[in-house]
């Protein structure tokens, strides 16, 4: 099975925050409250029991931890479905053809001389490359790669250990969108705003550290509530076109799942911030007439 591609669970990572930011900007009521869990039990009458788990596609090594009851999750069902199908050989050379600006827009097109030659200092401080190789990228993906420097090692992913184990259990890995069509959405935000997260990137190292460790921390409390709610009374304002990143996406997927359980007994992981909220997963889940119940530690043979 070919490991998952860091550069992707990072694509992944950064539309989980842009996730959270779009979630309270748009200002969706809250549901009933949920239960600190990641795993979810989803049953139905036309499915086979099936389970959905929130991931957090980056992490570093002290907090990798996967929830108690995922392997017996695992053992009652024959396959796994990610956001994407990370076990295609063809994603990584997809992502590269697809991560570059339209129209031959660089980014010393979008930056000033001062910011361009920061961009370039900090690549090489952290990645031992500089700015030259992805001159050509979109914005808000090379945003996404100083998470990387956020946390400072190499980092894990909560993915990789699910396919891990579905290797050893030889159940096939699916996806729930494309590589194509997760990078569309960044290119449906405009370069010029993308440069901008950027630029705050650069000059606000901190600021980032700190939300990346607050996310972490939610995440390993289980709390997705939280999680979701994270940045509600965060000033800044954001462009990010809402119903597309987050609330599009997740009515997009229960009809996909509703298909993979239909016949097999499926094992769901998407980015934990996508499972709160009115909009989010299990609440839609619930909406279409399944039952969805948090499996805890205590409930656990």
């Amino acid at each position: 099975m070919k490991r998952v591609p860091y550069l992707m669970s990072v694509l992944a990572l950064i539309l989980l925050v842009v996730n959270a930011k779009a979630s309270t900007i748009n200002g969706n009521p809250k549901t009933e409250p949920l239960a600190h869990s990641l795993l979810w039990k989803i049953e139905g009458a036309d499915i086979q029991t099936s389970y959905l788990y929130g991931t957090f596609h980056l992490l570093a090594p002290d907090d990798m931890f996967l929830q108690e009851g995922v392997e017996q999750a695992f053992a009652e069902t024959d396959q796994l479905v990610l956001e994407l199908d990370m076990d295609d050989p063809k994603m990584q050379r997809t992502m590269m053809k697809n991560v570059t600006m339209h129209d031959k827009v660089t980014l010393e097109d979008l930056l000033s001389a001062e910011d361009y030659a920061l961009l370039d200092e900090r690549l090489k401080g952290f990645m031992g490359v500089g700015v030259g190789l992805f001159k050509k990228w979109m914005p808000g993906m090379l945003s996404s790669v100083f998470i990387l420097e956020v946390i400072g090692t190499q980092p894990a992913s909560v993915e990789e250990s699910l396919m891990e184990i579905a290797e050893k259990e030889e159940e096939e890995v699916y996806g729930l969108e494309t590589v194509e069509g997760q990078l569309d959405l960044f290119h449906s935000i405009p370069y010029e705003v993308q440069a901008e997260g950027l630029v705050e990137f650069l000059h606000n190292k901190e600021m980032a550290a700190e939300q990346m460790a607050l996310m972490t921390e939610l995440y390993v409390s289980k709390d997705i509530e939280a999680l979701y709610d994270m940045i509600e009374n965060d000033p800044s304002s954001s462009a990010l076109p809402t119903d597309t990143f987050l609330d599009a996406r997740n009515e997009n997927w229960i009809p996909k799942m509703g298909e993979y359980a239909s016949e097999t007994p499926t094992f769901f992981a998407v980015g934990a911030g996508h499972l709160a909220g009115e909009k989010g997963v299990i609440n839609l889940l619930r909406e279409a007439g399944y039952t969805v119940t948090p499996v805890l530690a205590t409930e656990i043979d």
